[in-house]
């Protein structure tokens, strides 16, 4: 996005591509932008210097116009911009409120550079945190996205799934109990707080403008005296990625919730042309067309069926049949899916009504406790109730489970997938 407004980035005096902070010089010429100066100067995270439309457009026009190269940089350098973009002759582009800040790569992609503090985790504590990534795989259903890498063995196998998942999902689970301070941790889980909310699919304006932007703000200012720690030789810990931060709350205002623009989308897609050539390339040269037929109709056969009256429902093969058991009870809990059941009510011919198909499922419910040091749900392994079985339509989401302690009997939190069931929407 940067390079469409022919930003100059990390390399510019003023970096921000959204408002004019003045960034200090680091190693290899990259501005740092912390809000805290030491030459008294102080930049308030909830009122920064914002570019404005037209500020944009001279400054891009008084690069354009410059006599020399080296008096076009000199201009480009000051004020980040290295010329007018091709984008400016649409007029329904305003600059910079028109580019958004992208979620994806904002936080679930940011990286602490490693420096000295109590912060830092031991290697045996990350390599403890990698296991539990990969034993998370086995009980998370597909509909969370891609297995987790080991974090501590595989990081380079991480892509902005994996992040986005380990931020949102892991992370909360496998880092509590870990920093030698809470305080890193609580700092951690605000971080994930607020990029949920970004996710959420509505957000009114008071509560962006007023609660998020507070939140934002307070979380920056938290994070410089943690990790920067106010300390000229950390200023790596302070990248042009921490600032945007507080960019949100704009960004939202101006384009609506961050996932309706950010990059998954895009890279899904790519991702799905790479998946499609390399599956055509080995179909062709191992003579597996059946085997690796992707088209619609053959996921479609591999995919079960639909049972009347059960929209958004479909039920995968094999089916098996057999006795069920008559008392039927109203719980709400987690639990596992054992099997689902499918008959068809036989009504007598004195009913108008014709046969009823239903749709029903044997649920193993966990036992949860009635007290948890936890701020989550979380059930100990073995630890469920008598089976149940209740109505296809009951079920509202996926559940993923993740190792929640190292002593002990094993104890597994407990994420919600919302909506992955497809189920159907009963009126109010």
């Amino acid at each position: 996005m940067a390079k469409l407004m022919r930003m100059k980035g990390p390399n510019g005096l003023r970096p921000c591509r959204t408002c004019k902070i003045l960034g200090i010089s680091g190693e290899n010429n990259t501005h740092y932008v912390p809000c805290f100066r030491h030459d008294g100067e102080f930049y308030d995270p909830l009122d920064l210097p914002l570019r404005t439309h037209d500020e944009f457009i001279d400054d891009a026009v008084s690069v354009e116009k410059a006599t020399t190269n080296a008096e076009a940089e000199r201009r480009a350098k000051d004020t980040g911009i290295n010329g007018l973009p091709v984008l400016a002759t649409l007029s329904s582009l305003e600059f910079p409120a028109s580019f958004g800040h992208d979620l994806m790569h904002l936080i679930p992609e940011n990286k602490l550079d490693v420096g000295t503090g109590d912060y830092i985790l031991q290697p045996k504590v990350v390599e403890d945190i990698g296991r539990n990534c990969v034993a998370a795989g086995d009980t998370t259903p597909t509909a969370f996205g891609a297995r987790v890498p080991n974090i501590a063995t595989q990081l380079h196998y991480f892509t902005a799934e994996s992040y986005t998942l380990w931020t949102t999902l892991l992370a909360p689970v496998v880092l509590r109990g870990r920093f030698p301070h809470k305080r890193y941790y609580d700092h951690f889980l605000g971080l994930v707080d607020i990029f949920n909310d970004c996710l959420s699919m509505s957000l009114s304006r008071e509560y962006v403008d007023n609660d998020l932007r507070a939140r934002i703000g307070k979380w920056v200012t938290d994070y410089e005296r943690y990790y920067y720690q106010y300390d000229e030789s950390r200023l790596s810990a302070c990248p042009l990625t921490i600032h945007a931060l507080l960019h949100i709350p704009d960004d939202i205002l101006n384009g609506g919730p961050m996932w309706t623009y950010w990059n998954y989308i895009t890279e899904s897609f790519s991702r799905r042309l790479r998946e499609i050539a390399q599956n055509t390339a080995i179909k062709v040269k191992y003579q597996l067309y059946t085997e690796l037929d992707l088209s619609p109709w053959h996921e479609e056969e591999l995919s079960g069926h639909v049972v009347a009256g059960y929209n958004g429902i479909r039920v995968l093969r094999p089916r098996a049949t057999g006795p069920l058991s008559n008392r039927l009870t109203t719980a709400v809990a987690y639990g596992q899916l054992l099997r689902l059941l499918e008959f068809t009510i036989a009504l007598p011919p004195e009913c108008d009504t014709a046969s009823c198909p239903l749709l029903l499922a044997a649920i193993r419910p966990v036992k949860e406790p009635k007290k948890s040091p936890y701020p989550f749900p979380v059930y100990q392994d073995g630890q469920f109730r008598p089976i149940e079985v209740i109505d296809v339509d009951d079920l509202s989401c996926l559940v993923a489970r993740v190792p929640a302690n190292r002593r002990g009997p094993l104890v597994y939190a407990l994420y919600e997938h919302p909506d992955s069931m497809g189920s159907a929407v009963e009126a109010e």
